[in-house]
């Protein structure tokens, strides 16, 4: 069975979003904590978890690579406005498992070609390293008139990119506010629009699950490396 997550950013409203969730048929929801937050919210998940069917997820979200420890199940880096070594650097960390928002560095498109803040040799690290490439919905609604329009071409050259190395996208709404929340429906249909074939975005309902089984995997007494366990 495909299990449907989202991704958000809550601010003391958990309650609130675990209402809407329920409301549009969510499996899971993820909570994105900065590495301030985090310690004090998996208790917090943990007791709420306990009034509700949906599975609840902790989750970091990343803007420095200072000292960064995962000991979350998901990682997710916001590459907005960073430098091109600093997301080099993320590319090849390990303790990153989602890269968004590459679009929304201040870069000049060329004359004959949209400049998406990724290329070849970056998603050439992201399929070696197990990177998922993720596009942020609630940039989608911040920006108007042709601010939107550039986003959207940037965002179609990134799922161009990553469907010719095979590197996995996604897309969650990355909401702050609950009435952000959208439709997990709507959103593979935003991908299908944007470019991406239908097996693409179907795999992109379950890539992020698969990613958070996976870091819990690693984390249990059973795991020994890669491909190796008791």
């Amino acid at each position: 069975m495909v299990e449907h997550i989202d991704l958000v950013i809550p601010n003391k409203n958990e309650v609130e979003f675990i209402k809407v969730a329920s409301k549009l048929k969510y499996d899971k929801l993820c909570f994105l904590y900065d590495s301030k937050s985090f310690k004090n919210a998996v208790k917090g998940i943990l007791d709420l978890q306990k009034t509700t069917k949906i599975k609840l997820n902790v989750g970091l979200i990343i803007n420095k690579m200072n000292n960064v420890v995962n000991k979350s199940n998901l990682s997710v880096f916001d590459a907005s406005y960073k430098s091109n070594a600093l997301i080099r650097k993320v590319f090849e960390s390990r303790n990153v498992d989602l890269i968004c928002n590459l679009e929304l560095n201040n870069l000049k498109d060329h004359t004959h070609f949209v400049n998406s803040g990724f290329d070849q040799v970056l998603c050439k690290i992201a399929k070696k390293r197990n990177k998922i490439i993720c596009f942020d919905f609630s940039q989608i609604l911040l920006v108007k008139g042709k601010l939107r329009s550039r986003l959207l071409s940037r965002i179609m050259q990134n799922i161009k990119i990553c469907k010719k190395y095979k590197v996995g996208t996604t897309i969650a709404s990355f909401a702050k506010d609950p009435k952000q929340m959208r439709y997990y429906h709507d959103l593979i249909a935003l991908l299908i629009v944007l470019k991406s074939d239908i097996k693409s975005s179907k795999k992109a309902v379950k890539i992020v699950c698969d990613k958070i089984y996976e870091n819990e995997f690693k984390k249990s007494k059973s795991y020994v490396t890669n491909g190796v366990s008791l």
